[in-house]
């Protein structure tokens, strides 16, 4: 199955009524000239050109034709479920399903200022297949609404999902098993699209929810039996979401003595997670900070570790893709070790690999109760 994330107008404001009409609003018009988007006509796969910086309309046009429709899936976040559409017809413009007269008030009401555009108005006809309580789902699954690429777009591929992590290596039923697909840009030339790793990996995750529902659990037990631990350990790094790598830096922190003062990204300029000891003298800070090396998580300057003591505060800056635009003087945490000689630096897969240690547990229990209930939520114990 190939999954796209779609949005119901700006923050999803119409996504309420898709059911009701049997469909999804789509806008995709000049306002200025009074013009929506042609709709094309795909016969062939073979000289589809596509603006690969935004994609949106080319792919709806595509991924309605009827030969796509029983392949495709479209997933949308409300505040309550996650749910799985599937197109039904062509997109087309919106009259040609609805009247404005017909359309429910509230609808109406949230588009007031744009009832002019009506006939300008496009549609995508959907069905709902199945939905999900957001509260069974893992927290990786959970906070993809929360993507730039896909929340700054109308119909987003998740094939095309963080492209840095296919630098990692994974299980060939990752690696032999991702979707191909070839288009042409601009210049007609083609280029071939291919599934990230990451995307596949959340492809497990969508198949099961889609076919199994709130049971979705089982089905991943099934699929990850024949995964060693170590291959459970990598998909486990690669789906942390950027906020779910922020919550391990603080539980970090806190395990190691020091309050959490910033717990939240985007806080400070170059710092994602800050804490404090400023009410504590600094050999009970330097013992604390002992904890970090006596694992091996991290090999602290003596700039850092100097700085640490003396300002009684710990920076800590959370970085998706590694090894670029690193200070000399702040903790980071990256994804992966193969640059383990690196300073200041402590690693995602290093932390994951310790759990299981008793001592470890111990030292780190805020942290080690967090990665086991993520390893649990993902169907990865």
């Amino acid at each position: 199955m190939i999954y796209f994330f779609a949005k119901v107008d700006n923050s999803n404001k119409l996504l309420e009524f898709a059911e009701t009409l049997g469909g999804f609003y789509i806008g995709f018009y000049d306002e200025k000239n009074k013009i929506s988007n042609e709709i094309v006509e795909f016969n062939s796969d073979i000289d589809f050109e596509i603006k690969l910086n935004y994609p949106d309309w080319e792919y709806l046009n595509l991924f309605s034709e009827e030969r796509w429709r029983e392949k495709v899936r479209i997933i949308t976040y409300d505040s309550h479920k996650l749910s799985f559409w599937e197109i039904t017809n062509k997109i087309g413009r919106f009259h040609e399903y609805h009247t404005l007269n017909t359309l429910p008030e509230k609808f109406k009401k949230i588009k007031q200022d744009d009832l002019d555009n009506f006939n300008l108005w496009n549609f995508l006809p959907v069905v709902l297949k199945n939905s999900i309580n957001r509260s069974l789902l893992p927290s990786s699954i959970d906070s993809l609404s929360v993507y730039q690429y896909l929340n700054r777009g109308t119909f987003r591929p998740i094939f095309r999902l963080s492209k840095y992590k296919d630098k990692l290596i994974f299980s060939n039923d990752i690696e032999n098993d991702r979707f191909e697909f070839t288009v042409k840009n601009h210049h007609k030339k083609d280029i071939k699209l291919i599934e990230t790793k990451y995307s596949r990996i959340l492809r497990f995750y969508f198949d099961a929810i889609v076919k199994k529902g709130k049971d979705f659990k089982q089905d991943l037990k099934r699929i990850f039996s024949n995964f060693s631990l170590q291959e459970k350990n990598q998909i486990l790094s690669a789906l942390f979401s950027p906020a779910q790598v922020e919550t391990m830096a603080m539980l970090l922190i806190q395990d190691i003595g020091f309050t959490a003062d910033i717990g939240i990204g985007k806080g400070l300029d170059f710092v994602d997670i800050k804490g404090s000891l400023r009410h504590r003298e600094e050999i009970i800070i330097e013992k604390n900070l002992s904890k970090l090396t006596k694992y091996s998580l991290v090999k602290l300057n003596q700039l850092t570790l100097n700085k640490i003591i003396s300002e009684k505060t710990i920076n800590i800056q959370c970085k998706a893709k590694p090894h670029s635009d690193l200070l000399s003087d702040l903790l980071y945490i990256l994804p992966d070790s193969k640059k383990s000689s690196m300073e200041n630096v402590i690693f995602i897969d290093k932390i994951i690999s310790c759990m299981g240690n008793d001592t470890f547990s111990k030292d780190f229990p805020l942290l080690a109760d967090w990665l086991e209930l993520q390893k649990y939520t993902l169907g990865l114990n």
